[in-house]
């Protein structure tokens, strides 16, 4: 039967063609006691108050935050006029951005104070966190900064409206 290259012809379950090809089956590495890792956190359902003993066996301190442990001991001098810059950014953003917000609901004041507690509500539990890391410590500095400058800029000088 002469057909076109281009044009798909069936086969059957035991026939192949040169264009197949055998992909390896991807694995998970085994832990020394022969659990295959992620195995365990498959089984967990969100409803179980404590995952059971394989999960809790499985469980590594987080690695992604070592590098905050070897800067922490490293005894790295605090770089001042960086960080001071890159708070000064932060803050002259977040003031911004308040103090502009404040400005466009200044016509209804209710809504311009659950703005700003909804805005302080959101930054600090981020700010919070941050505090501590290396480079975000300066922009949780900023921010902090920011939004008490823009608060009493909105007490302090009057928004034209």
């Amino acid at each position: 039967m002469n057909m076109p290259e281009n044009e798909v012809t069936p086969r059957g379950p035991n026939e192949t063609s040169s264009v197949d090809c055998a992909l390896p089956t991807p694995t998970l590495p085994a832990t020394a006691d022969g659990v295959i890792a992620g195995e365990a956190d498959r089984f967990f359902l969100p409803g179980d108050l404590e995952p059971g003993p394989a999960v809790a066996e499985n469980r590594q301190p987080a690695a992604d935050w070592e590098w905050v442990e070897q800067w922490r001991a490293g005894g790295e001098r605090t770089p001042w006029g960086p960080g001071l810059v890159l708070a000064a950014f932060a803050a002259a953003i977040v003031a911004i951005a308040i103090y502009v917000i404040t400005a466009g609901l200044s016509d209804q004041v209710i809504f311009a104070i659950i703005a700003n507690v909804v805005i302080a509500g959101g930054l600090s539990p981020a700010l919070w966190v941050a505090r501590t890391l290396p480079v975000l410590r300066w922009i949780s500095l900023g921010g902090a900064c920011g939004a008490v400058v823009a608060w009493c800029a909105v007490l302090f000088f009057p928004i034209a409206t």
